[in-house]
């Protein structure tokens, strides 16, 4: 495994919400301890980065060094947690935040 870059605690399930360099978003229980899922994510070269917002179904947004910005529900489901792809930047992601207590996410390549 690769190094983590970064990490964001959900509230529902009580878990934290990992990202890696070996191109993987782990779930990690806290209350059971130990790994909860993997999620199957497309980023081609790691992640870089993560946010979560408990409102509106509790979305994470992942950032990799491409030109887009993956979001993720894993509170509604772990099996089926990529909602999908966010495009239109012209240079590759360097962060991605949400609004807090909004539906809208503020990003900078």
């Amino acid at each position: 495994s690769k190094r983590i870059m970064d990490l964001c605690v959900l509230h529902h399930p009580q878990s934290v919400a990992t990202a890696s360099l070996d191109k993987t978003i782990k779930i990690w229980d806290l209350t059971e301890g130990g790994l909860k899922a993997t999620l199957p994510v497309n980023h081609q070269t790691g992640i870089r980065s993560l946010d979560y917002i408990p409102e509106y179904g509790g979305n994470i947004v992942s950032v990799g060094h491409e030109n887009f910005i993956n979001v993720w529900s894993p509170e509604a489901s772990l099996a089926r947690s990529y909602v999908g792809k966010l495009t239109g930047h012209n240079a590759p992601v360097v962060s991605a935040k949400f609004i807090r207590k909004s539906p809208y996410t503020i990003s900078v390549d």
